[in-house]
């Protein structure tokens, strides 16, 4: 034999006769039943112990014995159990407790464990009522909890941008209302944009009670539900939405894992559990079709090697070797056990486990540090503890109902650690059957209207063609002002009401200005320079055209003081910009105390309702407090001047005098502007706030635009008539008034006058004067007032109308 074999012989005699044997440390394990593990969680957690013994990288000189109890998913068997393991010897004191799986036998569990400060964690409980500190403080959910579901929840209304949500939950003490209290808080924190609009509580059993609450729902348009509720009220809750309506494709139910099961998939359950519901199998699937069920992952879906040195299908295919019945949601009581033999492995030479003092706080609390520290990949997903939560990926199922077969399907996860959505977009584009995705709430428009573009573009050229036509005469004006017949006609007043006409037109254009071309802004600032266009418009063009005749009138009816009483352009200058500061302080004072401001009215004849929207019509007007009466102030002050240019007219209306050539057209446009503003008047306090406003906008554009041309034309198309044509009167073939000085009066003794008298074209020559026998009656009285005249009279006022 060789001397190497001799020293390999050697060299394992002496470690077999002095090698240690393993320490063993003890942990309990609570599991529904140990002599049924029909769901092999038992299973799954012996075979995490065997490979954990078996690996020499972990736990080197330990080795971990776990011990069994049952609970009966029952709390109080729950707490015997971990009173059983705390009456172990010192020497198998319990390091760690392991389990139980549901909530409502957890929280009695970390009761007990946390009097001994023995640290627990729990492969099922997903409760958030358990993080309370207080009185859960050594229990660690392995599990993604309730709080996990809140944040994927969130998660899934920021995707499909949904705002208004409503909460249905089951009453009880602690485990849904403490899941609704924790979304409330994480939808204050971190998604201020969603509004909860109501939470409804729901009872156990049926009464009218829970019918109240489900339609409080729908009469708050709520189309978002979370459901917070047990499986055994799903049905009920799904029966009572399918009576009341509350069900199809403009609704969607959030719902935890807690709320599906056998009620809505097997319809042979349903006929057990709920034969007295009063709807059937197929009505409340009809009622629960397309809810989305938050859920925690069985098993990692990729198949990477964790920890363990598994990847999902292998454990799976191992673990059902040993039991058929086991589920892949076992991977969390794997990874249990792994998560405390990491722990373990981790203590220092103070706290080792094999000195563990139970109630000691040095033991326990270095035991939850070490338990928040480790990371690693797990069979349920990358494991990590926060606050004692364990921070995993969560499911998100569609229920599609196919074949008339209710089906889960996974359309997406979320991962708590990074707050990551991920949705299959295939199965994502199939959830909605209409392929919209739904509203969170009926969606009120505001249909904003305006007035048809036609309308405006047809308007717009007739006061265009306004303008032009205003801006042709005023250049008319100008340039023939040292004519006689312009220059007998006040040129410097004509400009005035040109001026005046063309504000008129501009006005035209800023009333078709609506709330499509100006923000509310600017729109509440045209509505008062609106007011104030209109108002110096009318002083300017019909004050100056009343100013006129009433020149005309004064003329006419001042007989012996005519030399001192004499008015010139002067004074009518005068008079209109009286008019326009009377206006320009009125509307001042007005928009200053009470401003025109943008307000909407909304006409409810015709609001458009769909399935998802709702169209409100809203007319943009300009308005304010007391809008009444301050226009029944400026109407009665514009009405008393046109009531006095109406006066005026009818006095002058038989005065024809070609030297005085105004009065009979400016009679005419007084008697055309009463009318049309009469009628625009009127029509405006009809119309005004109905429907009709397009009709209120063309009859008051038309009122504007024909009362304005038409006074254009009767007071400059004469005047261009009679200059371009030659005619004034039918004898001669040019414009021609003779006005004899009185020198030539006096030594002649005669007047020639020519002109027309009432349209009359007849001379008067060879008189001494004009109360001369055998003179015409025309020649002697001034048509229409009867009052005789001295040819040095008339002589004198048209001097004074030169100017």
């Amino acid at each position: 034999m060789s001397r190497a074999w001799i020293v390999a012989i050697l060299l394992v005699t002496f470690q077999a006769a002095f090698s240690f044997p393993k320490k063993k440390i003890f942990m309990g394990a609570l599991v529904l039943s140990y002599n049924n593990d029909e769901q092999g969680f038992q299973t799954a957690m012996e075979y995490a112990t065997e490979i954990i013994n078996n690996r020499s990288d972990i736990l080197r000189d330990y080795e971990l014995v776990v011990r069994y109890a049952e609970t009966l998913g029952s709390p109080i068997y729950s707490i015997l159990g971990v009173f059983n393991f705390l009456r172990w010897p010192k020497n198998e004191s319990m390091q760690v407790l392991i389990g139980p799986a549901w909530s409502r036998n957890a929280g009695p569990a970390a009761l007990a464990c946390g009097t001994w400060r023995v640290l627990q964690i729990s492969y099922g409980a997903t409760s958030v009522e358990l993080q309370n500190d207080q009185y859960y403080g050594m229990l660690f959910s392995n599990v993604p909890s309730t709080a996990s579901f809140n944040y994927a929840r969130l998660a899934v209304l920021d995707y499909f941008g949904w705002k208004r949500v409503a909460i249905l939950q089951e009453y009880d003490d602690k485990l849904y209302s403490s899941a609704v209290a924790n979304f409330q808080d994480q939808v204050n924190w971190f998604a201020p944009g969603v509004s909860i609009i109501t939470l409804e509580g729901y009872q156990k059993g049926e009464n009218k009670e829970n019918t109240n609450q489900e339609f409080n729902v729908i009469k708050l348009d709520a189309r978002i539900i979370i459901g917070e509720f047990s499986i055994y009220r799903a049905a009920e809750v799904f029966c009572e939405a399918y009576k009341l309506g509350m069900y199809g494709p403009k609704y969607v139910w959030l719902l935890a894992a807690t709320s599906s099961g056998g009620w809505i998939f097997s319809p042979e359950t349903f006929s057990r559990q709920h034969k007295n519901l009063g709807c059937d199998h197929s009505e409340v699937v009809k009622a629960a079709e397309g809810f989305l069920v938050i859920a925690n992952v069985d098993i990692r879906q990729d198949n990477k090697t964790t920890v363990s040195g598994l990847d999902a299908s292998t454990y799976l295919a191992e673990v059902r070797k040993r039991n058929s019945q086991t589920l892949a949601r076992t991977s969390y009581a794997f990874d249990s056990i792994w998560a405390a033999a990491l722990m373990l492995n981790e203590t220092s030479n103070e706290t080792r486990p094999e000195d563990l003092v139970l109630s000691s706080d040095k033991f326990s609390d270095e035991y939850k540090d070490l338990l928040e520290e480790q990371e690693f990949a797990g069979l349920s997903g990358p494991h990590k503890f926060f606050n004692r939560e364990r921070m995993g990926t969560v499911s998100i199922s569609q229920m599609r109902v196919e074949d008339g077969i209710a089906q889960l399907v996974q359309i997406g996860s979320h991962d708590t650690a990074s707050n990551e959505l991920t949705l299959n977009n295939a199965e994502v584009k199939k959830m909605w059957k209409d392929g919209k995705v739904p509203v969170d709430e009926t969606r009120k428009e505001r249909k904003v209207l305006t007035y048809s573009l036609v309308q405006l573009i047809i308007i717009g050229v007739f006061a265009v063609l306004g303008l032009i036509y205003s801006l042709g005469f005023l250049y008319f004006n100008i340039s023939k002002r040292n004519h006689k017949v312009v220059r007998m006609s006040s040129p410097m007043i004509n400009n005035v009401v040109l001026l005046g006409c063309l504000f008129c037109y501009v006005f035209v254009f800023l009333l078709g200005i609506d709330s499509r071309f100006v923000d509310e802004h600017v729109f509440g600032i045209l509505c008062n320079v609106r007011l104030y266009v209109l108002a110096i418009a009318f002083s300017m063009a019909f004050g100056a055209l009343f100013s006129k005749t009433w020149r005309v009138h004064k003329i006419f009816t001042a007989q012996r003081a005519i030399k001192r009483k004499m008015m010139q352009d002067f004074h009518l200058i005068l008079f209109v910009l009286v008019l326009v500061l009377i206006d320009v302080v009125f509307i001042t004072v007005w928009i200053f105390y009470d401003p025109l401001k943008p307000e909407d009215i909304v006409f409810d004849d015709l609001i458009e309702q769909s399935s998802d929207l709702i169209t409100i019509p809203v007319l943009k007007i300009c308005e304010c407090t007391h809008r009444t009466k301050l226009f029944g102030a400026l109407y009665g002050y514009k009405g008393i001047l046109l009531l006095f240019g109406v006066f005026l007219a009818w006095e002058t209306r038989n005065v024809t005098i070609p030297a005085l050539n105004d009065s009979k057209y400016i009679g005419m446009s007084v008697y055309n502007v009463v009318i049309l503003s009469a009628i625009g008047a009127t029509v405006s306090m009809v119309l005004k706030k109905t429907v009709y406003y397009e009709l209120l906008h063309v009859l008051v554009s038309v009122v504007v635009l024909l009362s304005t041309t038409v006074t254009l034309t009767m007071v400059f198309l004469p005047k261009s008539f009679c200059i371009t044509h030659g005619k004034l009167t039918a004898q001669s073939g040019k414009p021609h008034i003779d006005l004899f000085s009185p020198r030539e009066i006096d030594r002649s003794n005669q007047l020639s006058y020519r002109g027309q008298l009432s349209g009359t074209p007849e001379r008067c020559e060879g008189h001494l004067c004009p109360s001369c026998s055998g003179v015409p009656a025309s020649c002697q009285r001034v048509p229409g007032l009867g009052v005789p005249k001295n040819p040095m009279m008339i002589k004198t006022a048209l001097k004074w109308s030169y100017h």
